[in-house]
């Protein structure tokens, strides 16, 4: 916007009038100038060749009024075709002739002109000389409107160079020049300009009243495309204030006034504008139509800076969307146009954007690079900024103290003038006045000079205290952003390690299919390998998310445990790997250790240090473990006479990602995580890890934990009951156990021992339970978006249930609607609709929320079970999974499922016939369900009705019809229905009604259909039944 006020006031060529008896040469010439004037901004080439004619009619050596006005048009229409020496010589020689000629407003008007051109090659001081000269020539001749431009051109210039209160003091000027003359478009310019300072200064109220100024100016004008600008302007502050709507509407309405202008860099700079709003209001359409137009038009014009606006908006545009590879091609240009144009603030905007698009396609280094390059370019400004400001401040109190000196030095002259005649009037008493006068100016001095010292010293110290805040303030950003940066590593640390998972899952259930199935004993070899070896990588997995935890400072919650009964079944467990490795146990377990600690990281403190002990001591070695009381504190040693450690390197043993190179250490398979991972969990127990160790001699790991406490109500700890848990992890086999079946199995991937037990499927009873089930009676729905997860689960659930299968939690709503199953099995992590969603909306719908969900998932912190049992999820299983126990449990859930209907159909038949009966507890949406079939059979009971009729009455299928009444009363709808009439004609019976009329309006077909099926239904006969309640009556 400022490039509109670059050039100087409109050039108002008088020529002089001419005698009546002119020739028609000079007519044409005259033509030739009036032409050239009107057009030297505008049509700039146009404008040269007139003028150029003009000369050439002109005699060389003629230095006339003619030819000093040519000069000024070539000189300012060179300057706006930015041919810069051209137009510096036209001035010059303009500048020379009007010396001659005595002609005052064409020299300040040559003035003006090399003012703008050194304004144009940077060299703002020559400039500001240029332009002061060209002021004092017009206020000698009280030119107003020449006044205005050029005030307006040294506001623009302290704008640039940051004295911003001298800006608006210049731009003041101008308006008050302006408004003495009767040109609009002059009054225009420094309204704008004193919007734009505004704005940089945050004034936005005032910014906003000078561009509403201008604009109404410019429509009075008909001068569209500033009209335009001007609505540009107003959109930017819109849009400071993130009014978007307010901010299109101004762009909207600049857009209108250039339909049919010859506007092309207008229409492309509020295009661009506009697409921009439009990405910030997540209208992509809009904003790319918008980008494609100003793009053509860009094309014709080829201006650098709308077309590095281009690129930054459609990266932005893609970047909104998701489409980071079309993103990063535009935000590269962005980068490279910024950097050419050497656009600094572009650029640091560019460098952010590109570390947005690195980071959201995970390129980390890339994302580092560009965050740097954006913290080192901000540093860069921040540091000119500040110099700048310092040197503005400087300066203005160097102008201060000069002017100040001059008032002084004044004033001194003043009283020495007045001392000397005094001294002549009054001889010896003046000089004693004098004398007087004196001691007052030399104490007035010090006096002033101690203020003036005080005030450097004050300005001194809040600047420097305002840059130790400055600096403090970005140290203390650096370190946000450098937790920022942590924190997502960590996230994506644990997002990867739950993603080995599934994999996992698909490796372990099919070999532990093949395991159950196989009768060939290489097989079974070979896949108790692989699945050992799948154990390890699973713990690996299990590692790296407690590192991750720890990390992020989820620290396990404490529950109060005895530490004896731990050790004792970890002893138990691992007995097997001493025989097997010929190392003899000595074993201490005291009585009575209750510590304050979670029970999983006390099982994965004891596991890894035992483990270590085994691993690390050759064959026939001893190792000795040993659990105490002590004073105020428990302590857990394990000593082994293995390997041993150096001293130089027990410092950094407990480093993560930390091996020692040893002989055995390269044969025994390790990562370096177990040790780091036990002294994080000891120090989040408050406890404490100790080593001594000798190289060769072997090693002594103690860890101390404090006596737990008595306090049985304290909010931090989980009182767990040691009678209900005789040995750890019964309370959740899939996490607390594992991690000694894990560790078991690892240890023993070359043993030739068998596969653990539960591990192994149990083959008769899978074989025959696959046999004895030809056709499936229950449907599963398995909804999980790994195609090859829900391939095997079809595969291990397939014998025993019909399945269906969903791709993700869509889906799978669209089809547990439309096939109403008997049971869902959902992953957790699913792209649009996950686990927990898909549960929410299925326990809302009336049918399906009666359907148990058993939810399968990579993770397995409390956290996420406590979030399931909230969503009303009826079995939380842990990958990888045992395919034994998935089929138990679903078994399990159906057969519940089960007894529920039976026991809802019973209490639906006989609790219209029992009084005082209590009412069965359900699910409100199967109740609403209930009472609005129960509502269209007591209105239509009587008649011959259907499912189909019944199906459209309720606004569901006849499908979904079947499968609902068949899971919430083990019923078909014809026996449902039948059975309703019976207890509307047992209630008819029980008032004494005559049988036979009974059957006929409960709707039976005859009264000896109505007494065979209400004697399989009751156990008697109508007439009994009616005799029995008219006697108990």
């Amino acid at each position: 916007m400022l490039l509109w006020s670059l050039i100087c006031a409109g050039f108002c060529a008088v020529a002089r009038a001419e005698s009546s008896n002119a020739t028609e040469p000079m007519q044409s010439i005259q033509r030739l100038i009036q032409d050239a004037n009107s057009i030297k901004r505008t049509d700039a080439t146009r404008a040269i060749k007139l003028a150029h004619t003009g000369l050439s009619q002109l005699e060389d050596s003629t230095e006339s009024p003619e030819k000093l006005i040519l000069f000024n048009i070539l000189a300012i229409a060179y300057l706006q075709s930015g041919e810069l020496a051209s137009s510096e010589e036209y001035a010059q020689n303009a500048l020379i002739l009007s010396g001659k000629l005595q002609q005052d407003l064409a020299q300040a008007e040559a003035l003006n002109t090399l003012g703008a051109m050194h304004w144009y090659q940077g060299d703002h001081d020559l400039a500001k000389s240029y332009f002061e000269q060209s002021l004092a020539v017009r206020m000698e001749i009280e030119d107003s409107a020449g006044l205005a431009s050029v005030y307006n051109n040294l506001g623009i210039l302290e704008e640039i160079q940051g004295r911003y209160h001298r800006a608006i003091d210049n731009y003041l000027l101008s308006i008050e020049n302006a408004k003495r003359t009767t040109q609009k478009d002059l009054l225009a310019r420094p309204l704008t300009n004193l919007g734009v300072v505004n704005q940089m200064l945050k004034n936005y109220n005032e910014a906003l009243n000078y561009y509403q100024e201008a604009l109404t100016l410019k429509l009075e004008l008909n001068d569209f495309p500033g009209a335009a600008l001007a609505y540009n302007n107003i959109s930017e502050i819109y849009r400071e204030r993130e009014d978007l709507s307010a901010a299109e509407a101004a762009l909207l309405a600049g857009l209108a006034l250039l339909d049919n202008q010859q506007a092309p860099q207008q229409l492309a700079l509020l295009s661009v504008n506009l697409a921009a709003v439009y990405v910030e209001l997540n209208r992509p359409l809009e904003a790319r139509s918008l980008f494609s137009r100003a793009e053509a038009i860009n094309n014709t014009i080829n201006n650098p800076r709308i077309r590095m606006h281009l690129a930054q908006g459609q990266a932005r545009l893609f970047f909104a969307n998701n489409h980071y590879p079309e993103a990063l091609t535009y935000a590269t240009q962005f980068h490279t146009l910024a950097a050419a144009e050497q656009d600094q603030q572009s650029l640091k905007k560019a460098y952010y954007l590109l570390y947005q698009i690195y980071q959201a396609t995970q390129s980390s280094a890339d994302a580092l690079d560009a965050l740097l390059a954006y913290s080192n370019l901000q540093e860069i400004l921040y540091s000119q900024d500040n110099s700048r400001y310092v040197a503005s401040l400087q300066a203005e109190f160097e102008n201060e103290r000069k002017e100040r000196e001059l008032a002084q030095l004044r004033e001194n002259s003043a009283l020495s003038a007045l001392a000397l005649k005094r001294q002549q009037l009054f001889n010896y008493g003046t000089i004693l006045l004098a004398i007087i006068a004196l001691l007052v100016l030399v104490l007035f001095f010090r006096a002033r000079a101690n203020r003036i010292q005080t005030s450097l010293l004050e300005q001194k110290v809040a600047q420097r205290t305002q840059e130790i805040q400055d600096n403090a303030l970005t140290i203390k950003q650096l370190l946000a952003e450098k937790e920022d940066l942590l924190q997502h590593k960590n996230e994506l640390f644990s997002v990867i390690s739950h993603e080995f998972r599934t994999p996992l899952t698909l490796i372990s259930g099919p070999i532990e299919f093949l395991f159950g199935n196989s009768r060939s004993q290489p097989v079974k070899d070979a896949t108790r390998r692989i699945q050992a070896n799948t154990h390890r990588l699973m713990r690996l997995v299990d590692q790296l998310l407690d590192l991750a935890r720890i990390d992020q400072k989820i620290a396990p919650k404490p529950a109060l445990v005895d530490a004896s009964r731990y050790a004792q079944f970890l002893l138990s467990n691992m007995e097997p790997l001493f025989t097997q490795r010929q190392l003899v146990l000595t074993a201490n377990i005291g009585k009575d250790c209750q510590i304050a600690v979670n029970p999983e990281s006390l099982e994965k403190i004891m596991v890894n240090l035992v483990s270590n002990a085994i691993k690390y001591t050759t064959k026939g070695g001893e190792i000795k473990i040993e659990l105490a009381r002590q004073e105020d504190h428990v302590l857990f040693a394990v000593t082994d006479n293995g390997i041993g450690i150096a001293e130089a390197d027990q410092a950094r043993i407990f480093q993560r990602f930390t091996r020692l190179e040893t002989d055995l250490s390269k044969s025994t398979p390790g990562t370096g995580i177990g040790l780091a991972l036990v002294k994080e969990l000891v120090e989040h127990a408050h406890g404490e890890i100790k080593l001594h160790s000798r190289l060769h001699e072997g090693s002594r790991f103690e860890v101390l934990f404090p006596i737990a406490l008595n306090d049985r109500a304290s909010n931090d700890i989980n009182n767990v009951s040691l009678q209900q848990n005789t040995y750890p992890g019964q309370a959740n086999p899939n996490t607390t156990s594992l991690v000694y079946a894990t560790e078991i199995q690892c240890l023993s991937i070359d043993s030739d021992s068998r596969m653990p037990l539960y591990l192994r499927p149990d083959e008769d009873h899978y074989h025959a339970e696959s046999q004895s089930k030809e056709s499936p009676e229950h449907t599963i729905l398995i909804v999980d978006d790994c195609a090859e997860m829900r391939d095997f689960i079809g595969l291990c659930l397939g014998p025993q249930f019909n399945c269906l299968y969903a791709e993700d939690g869509k889906d799978g709503v669209r089809l547990a609607l439309q096939e109403i199953p008997d049971l869902i099995i959902t992953d957790l992590m699913m792209p649009t609709t996950d686990g927990y969603q898909f549960a929410k909306i299925l326990r809302e719908e009336s049918l399906t929320c009666h359907i148990p969900i058993v939810m399968l998932t990579a993770k397995g912190e409390a956290e996420a079970r406590l979030t399931a049992w909230q969503t009303n999820i009826d079995e939380f299983i842990e990958k990888p999974f045992s395919t034994t126990e998935l089929v138990l449990r679903c078994n399990n859930l159906l057969n519940i499922r089960q007894l529920l209907s039976s026991h809802l159909r019973d209490h639906l038949s006989k609790g219209s016939t029992e009084k005082g009966r209590s009412e069965i507890q359900i699910n409100p949406s199967d109740k609403q369900f209930l009472q609005k079939l129960h509502g269209f059979l007591e209105h239509n009971y009587m008649e011959n009705i259907r499912a189909r009729e019944i199906s459209s009455a309720l606004c569901i299928t006849e499908k979904q019809l079947q499968r609902k009444v068949k899971a919430l009363t083990h019923e078909t709808v014809p026996t449902f229905v039948r059975n309703y009439r019976l207890q509307r004609g047992a209630e008819r019976l029980a008032a004494g009604e005559n049988i036979t009329r009974v059957a006929l309006d409960v709707g039976f077909s005859s009264q000896n259909y109505f007494s065979t099926a209400f004697s399989a239904r009751y156990g008697c006969s109508p007439t009994e039944y009616r005799k029995a309640q008219q006697a108990a009556v």
